[in-house]
């Protein structure tokens, strides 16, 4: 049965100490959120840089990496699914990928993102596809499974038939590596979030949900807006169908990733109105 959790980032803005952090995960489990997908830098000392980066883009992660993040989860009632981690730990530090599976007890290890990759590059995707599936099979040793999360940047075209996905898709391994799709980035490149998960289909283990909209209030200087992410419910994307799909193709959780924008500036509040649409829509 398909359930559906919450990322870790959404919390970040809000985590000052221990008490806020365990206000919070308790907060979550009363809204419903069954799971929670751990980011490595809110597990783990993270470089300054990497912290301000993600301030300057309103994702601020506090004092999470100062926080014991195994024993505020085992005072809640939430679960870690997976893990986000990034490919250098991933390659140069797998001891300490090891670490958080014993101590988590994950069942997915996701790649949370490439930075500086040359996308426009077929032979480097090439190489990164041996890479990732190098990892797969090394951390399917490990008992967990490896999901690659897109973001906009694979929906770019290589050619007029193909896409950075389409060769990821093709390339990767399944019984190492597979997909933990994200609609919100896929409709934000301009591709069909429909079209792409039947095309991914069963691959498709985790399903990252967000919706897409604006909530300016007027006069509109110009009717142009710049959206951005959304409660569920609150935008324009068709986040029902896109949930009904990702359940019809057997993912194992639905999980919720408003990285900002959040209504009232509050995550909690944020957490709350897309906790009720999925109570209302998915159980």
């Amino acid at each position: 049965m398909t359930t559906y959790g919450i990322q870790q980032l959404q919390l970040g803005s809000i985590l000052r100490n221990e008490d806020s952090a365990e206000r919070a995960l308790r907060e979550l489990g009363a809204a419903g959120f069954r799971h929670i997908e751990l980011d490595g830098f809110m597990i783990h000392k993270t470089p300054m840089i990497a912290r301000a980066l993600l301030t300057l883009s309103g994702m601020g992660i506090k004092r999470s990496q100062s926080l014991d993040w195994k024993s505020l989860l085992n005072k809640s009632s939430l679960s870690p699914i997976s893990i986000h981690e990034d490919l250098k730990t991933l390659e140069e530090n797998f001891f300490l990928v090891q670490e958080d599976i014993a101590t988590y007890g994950p069942k997915y290890v996701v790649l949370t993102g490439l930075y500086r990759f040359p996308y426009d590059d077929e032979e480097e995707i090439g190489k990164l596809i041996v890479r990732l599936n190098r990892l797969g099979r090394k951390l399917k040793s490990e008992g967990v499974s490896f999901l690659y999360h897109n973001h906009s940047v694979e929906f770019q075209r290589l050619s007029p038939e193909s896409t950075v996905l389409q060769m990821l898709l093709e390339g990767l391994n399944p019984d190492w590596v597979n997909f933990e799709f994200d609609s919100y980035w896929a409709l934000d490149a301009g591709a069909d979030p429909l079209s792409w998960m039947d095309k991914l289909g069963s691959r498709i283990k985790l399903y990252h949900i967000c919706d897409r909209g604006c909530r300016k209030k007027g006069p509109y200087m110009t009717p142009i807006l710049k959206a951005d992410a959304i409660e569920l419910g609150s935008g324009s994307m068709n986040i029902a169908a896109y949930a009904e799909k990702a359940i019809s193709l057997g993912v194992d959780a639905i999980i919720l990733e408003q990285h900002r924008n959040y209504a009232g500036k509050d995550p909690i509040l944020s957490a709350r109105v897309s906790a009720d649409w999925l109570k209302k829509h998915l159980l």
